[in-house]
């Protein structure tokens, strides 16, 4: 669990401790199936707790508090329930809806979507009811928190995007949290974050956690190892305590502003347009962060092309997953991605194996013969492995950033010799055919007649679309009627025995993070 859902539950305990009768805070006997709820009772329509779509809650008391103190909250809001053992679930309510029984009694009936926390089920108790607003003042927490959460997302993306032996690193980071005790009506010096970006002079926000709207500016004035070093400029609220959070500000009476979140459906493998609302400071040619908030990991990053009437369009860059067709996503100001490593262990994309595993001593693939039916055609290289089917001679791999690999195939190959000739193509799917995507050429002519030899063959893939999953299928024909095939065998670990035992088919894809001089 990250740093941000502790504190929200943490927050959570003292609230419901601290919960009074009248409050948005209640405390009901909790029945386990839907009906009317009386004084001091909620339904809910099961018992498992990410399984829970329905509440009906009765908000009136004995000493004269009505329903009407729910009106407040609306779709997007958000609902924490606590056990008396302290598991503790936050949802997300889609739909609020007064209702008022023949008796004059009003409870509510609201649609829930689990979002985070306790997943299992229930106990039979009283529980603990707390509502929380998600929009106006909550929404400025959010885009605070979250752009603390997209920092540690760029990180992970660009450790997954580099290489380990990579040097290129154009990242910035100034985003971080510190649990020091600190009054934000004075400088100070905070315990933060190794690795960030700051080297004095800066403007930062200094929020208290506990309430993000309640923000100190102060400008750095030393940042060595984890310590953060500022002085006092002005505040809109006095908080003596902690945790904070920081992040790179602006002069008082400038603004700057790139953080936001859009409900527009979009696809993170692709340019887009967002709808983000009015005054960012978006102006084109930025790098930005776009992740998903139910898995924060997933992330986007892209450029902005332009930014106008409250929407936001970018060319996509590269992602480390992919997340399709969803519409609900977090915006913030990124930096170009770091390179990948060079080619090698740290450069590998992608790498199938295929090694014999049935009873027979090797599995044999006949290369197609020119003249056989269809005439002239490049088949794809297979292998029948028996119960568990044909084999295709592919590697499926995400194209990086760079657009260019290198595919690199091993193998065993069985020589009918004399004037025969064999060919070899990489294309983009399994069917024949007499044009290869990616091209052909010959590998084997005039050899000694049925001589075995390994191949070792390669092809160089330029200009490719960075992040596009791509799979290559390895097709070949030859000039030989008969016996041309392509061996498979295994890695024995038995006492040495004279067999022939051709060795496994290996394909592997590599990074090619250079400049590639054609024809120098």
């Amino acid at each position: 669990m990250n740093l941000i859902r502790k504190k929200q539950i943490e927050g959570l305990e003292n609230d419901i401790l601290s919960s009074k009768v009248g409050a948005d805070i209640f405390t009901r006997n909790t029945f386990f199936s839907l009906g009317s709820p009386g004084l001091g009772e909620a339904h809910l329509d099961g018992d498992i707790a990410d399984q829970i779509t329905t509440l009906h809650i009765n908000s009136s008391d004995d000493i004269g508090n009505r329903y009407s103190m729910l009106k407040e909250f609306v779709q997007y809001d958000s609902l924490i329930i606590k056990t008396q053992s302290g598991n503790i679930s936050k949802y997300l309510i889609n739909s609020i809806e007064a209702v008022v029984d023949a008796n004059n009694e009003g409870h509510f009936i609201l649609t829930l979507q689990h979002s985070f926390g306790y997943n299992g089920t229930f106990e039979q108790s009283s529980l603990n009811y707390y509502f929380r607003k998600s929009a106006t003042v909550d929404l400025i927490e959010n885009e605070k928190v979250r752009a603390i959460a997209a920092e540690n997302q760029i990180r992970a993306l660009v450790t997954a995007l580099s290489g380990s032996s990579g040097t290129g690193n154009s990242n910035t980071n100034f985003s971080t949290t510190s649990q020091t005790n600190h009054i934000n009506n004075i400088g100070g010096t905070l315990t933060v974050d190794t690795g960030l970006s700051y080297v004095g002079g800066e403007y930062i926000s200094i929020a208290a956690f506990v309430d993000l709207t309640n923000i100190q500016t102060a400008i750095v004035t030393d940042y060595t190892g984890d310590q953060l070093t500022f002085t006092h400029v002005s505040n809109n609220g006095t908080y003596d305590g902690d945790p904070w959070v920081i992040n790179l500000s602006s002069a008082p009476g400038e603004s700057t502003s790139f953080s936001a979140t859009s409900t527009t459906l979009h696809s993170n493998n692709e340019d887009g347009s967002l709808t983000v609302g009015d005054g960012l400071s978006y102006v084109g040619g930025e790098y930005i962060s776009i992740s998903y908030p139910e898995d924060t990991t997933a992330v986007q990053i892209a450029i902005v092309t332009d930014y106008s009437g409250g929407v936001l369009t970018f060319t996509h860059v590269s992602n480390n997953s992919n997340m399709l067709n969803h519409n609900n996503w977090i915006i913030n100001l990124s930096s170009a991605p770091g390179t990948e490593g060079p080619i090698g262990s740290s450069g590998l994309l992608a790498m199938s194996m295929f090694e014999n595993d049935t009873a027979a001593d090797f599995l044999a693939y006949d290369v197609h013969y020119f003249q056989n039916t269809p005439a002239d055609n490049f088949r794809c290289i297979s292998w029948d492995f028996g119960a568990k089917g044909m084999k295709d001679a592919r590697a499926t791999f995400t194209v990086p950033s760079s657009g260019n690999v290198r595919v690199v195939f091993s193998g065993y190959i069985k020589d009918t010799g004399g004037s025969s000739e064999c060919w070899m193509g990489l294309h983009d799917d399994e069917f024949s055919t007499t044009s290869p995507t990616y091209g052909w050429f010959q590998i084997t002519k005039e050899a000694e007649a049925f001589s075995y030899d390994l191949e070792n063959v390669e092809w160089i893939l330029r200009d490719l679309t960075p992040g596009e999953e791509v799979t290559v299928y390895f097709h070949a024909i030859t000039t030989a009627s008969s016996s041309m095939q392509f061996l498979i065998g295994d890695q024995r670990t038995s006492p040495w025995g004279n067999d022939d035992i051709p060795k496994p088919t290996t394909i592997r894809v590599y990074n090619i993070d250079t400049t590639i001089n054609y024809n120098p």
